[in-house]
Formats: structure tokens, sequence, C-alpha cells
């Protein structure tokens, strides 16, 4: 670590929350423990899991002081993140997912960013990685005001919507807490606390690696993502009322998650769910005509519409990110 900053290293809570991921947590918790940056609070929060997570986290907890496991009845990750915000005490807060883990001096980059930078918020690039080879997006480091970072993050340009990779100052969670009674956590949650937040860091250089299986998609899981379109309905809401600057950009946010919905389903989902996931396209998309910062592929698909979403559904179905995160 830089001499400068030895002498003066803050607390860092990073909270993890953990269900049935025996089979990647070890590769988690080594890779926050043996982080360049030691001034650590690591708290895991095992949500309930029925294999052997919660074991394995107590084991940690026995050889490293650092280190703070919590119990709970399963309620989601919300949930559990927000059990990790109550009892977090550093001056900073960090989350990491079970199925992820960190470079070497990911937090210690981190925290330089924020510091030398005196942003609220710093983040870092990533690398994807499925079933053991990696990818990523080559970026350029900059400072964001929030608005700017939200935008960005809502046309999935450089910074992801996700709790991840990022550092965020404690006291930008004061009135911020993740939703717990349906998925879409971090799209529902992490905004808010951009909006309190004045600058934010972005270094393009990967620290963190977001694990996932693309060739694992199952009902479920698109279930899961068709549930965001009721996630997007609130954030249009909350924006209308609260934040109209940002209204545009969450309406086209909106039409994005409904056109991945509606490449991705297959036809037993697109019978059962077509008309919700076709409404909020029809609904949001003449605002995407108006958003100067809209991507070309989103611009593109919504013109299609017009003649035929299923021209879209056809055209975009391989070519749509399996993920949007990577």
């Amino acid at each position: 670590m830089q001499d400068k900053f030895i002498a003066s290293l803050d607390l860092i809570s990073v909270i993890i929350p953990v269900y049935n991921a025996e089979s990647k947590i070890k590769r988690c918790i080594d890779s926050v423990v043996s982080q360049t940056y030691t001034c650590l609070q690591i708290i895991l929060i095992d949500d309930g899991s029925t294999d052997d997570s919660l074991k394995i986290c107590k084991d940690y907890e026995q050889v490293d002081e650092r280190i703070i496991v919590i119990k709970q009845e399963n309620g989601g990750v919300g949930k559990a993140r927000n059990t990790g915000l109550n009892r977090a005490t550093g001056m900073y807060i960090c989350f990491v997912d079970a199925d992820d883990y960190l470079l070497k001096d990911c937090i210690e980059t981190l925290y330089i960013d924020l510091i030398s930078n005196e942003c609220d918020i710093s983040a870092c690039n990533h690398y994807c990685e499925s079933r053991g080879r990696r990818k990523t997006h080559k970026e350029l480091s900059s400072i964001y005001s929030s608005t700017d970072a939200i935008k960005m993050m809502w046309h999935n340009r450089i910074i992801p919507v996700a709790s991840w990779a990022k550092l965020f100052k404690e006291q930008l969670w004061n009135n911020v807490r993740f939703p717990e009674c349906y998925a879409g956590e971090d799209y529902a949650t992490i905004y808010k606390s951009f909006l309190n937040a004045q600058k934010i860091f972005y270094n393009g250089c990967p620290k963190y690696i977001y694990c996932y299986d693309k060739n694992s998609i199952s009902n479920s899981f698109l279930e899961k993502k068709i549930e965001l379109l009721y996630v997007a309905e609130r954030v249009v809401a909350d924006c209308s009322k609260h934040y109209e600057f940002l209204e545009t950009s969450a309406k086209t946010k909106g039409v994005d998650i409904a056109f991945q919905c509606l490449c991705q389903m297959n036809e037993k989902l697109y019978k059962k769910y077509s008309k919700r996931v076709l409404g909020v396209i029809y609904k949001y998309r003449r605002v995407v005509f108006v958003d100067r910062d809209v991507r070309v592929k989103s611009l593109v698909a919504v013109l299609l519409s017009y003649i035929n979403p299923m021209i879209v559904r056809k055209l975009y179905r391989i070519r749509w990110r399996d993920d949007a995160n990577c």
C-alpha cells in the first residue's frame, strides 16, 4: 500500500450475504481475508442455508478475528445486506457476492481512489467469469456526478447496476436500505445511495471477478428477471415524484429490461408473460426517442417494435446479452 495511506487506515465493513454457497464461499472469503488492505470488518450473513455454508463461515470466524458470522432465517439477499448494514461499524461499506471473488488489491484500490480523488463512492471495472474463462470491457477511469453515474448505470454503460465492485462512505446508507420482499434489490436501491453522493470515481482497471454460468439460465431465473419489470415501474414512479431529472433514464431502463425479457423467454414463458412485457415496452418506448444517452441497440429495438415486436425477439434473441453486467 502507498506509504501516505499506511498511517491512517480506516475501517471498511465488507458485507457478504451467503445462501447455499458451499461450493464457492471459500474462494470468496479467501479473496477477502487476503486483501492488501487489512483494516476490515468482514460480515458474513448466512441467510438460512441448508448446506454447509454456515459451518464453513464459522470455521473462518474461529481463525480470523475480523470476521463476524450472523445467522438468520431465509429472507433474501436484500434482507441479508440490511442485516449487514445494521451491524457494520466501518467508515466505509463494501459489498461482495458469495459467488464472486476479488483480486488482492481490490479494496485497497477502491479506498485509495476514493480518498485521493475526494469522492463519496469509488467503483472499479470487473471481469466476467464463466466456466473458468474471463472477459472484460476496456474502460477509462473518470470522475462523475451522481446524476451522470446513475444514467450510465441505467444505460448499461461502464458502471453496472450492482452493489459490488464499489466502496461507499457509510453515511450514504443512513436513510437507504434494500427491499426485502422482491427481486431487483440492487436496481431498486443503488441509485438512492448514489443520489446521496456528490462525486463518484470509476477506475477502468478490473479488480472484481463477477461469476456466472451463461449456460444455466433457468425458467426461475427468467421469472425473476421478469419481476424486474415491477421494480422498473416502482423506480419510474419514484423518479417521477422525487427526481424528475432521472425520469427519462428510468423509463428507458424499463424498456431495456422488457426487451431483455422478450428476447430471452422460451415459448412457455412468452405465453405466460408476453402481455406484461409488451405492456412495458408500449408504455415507455416513446421516451427512448428523447433520451440523449440511449444505446443504439435499444433505439433500433424500439423502432422495430413499432413494426412488430416479434421482429426484435427473432433478431436479438442471440445477440442480446445474457447478463447486463457482462
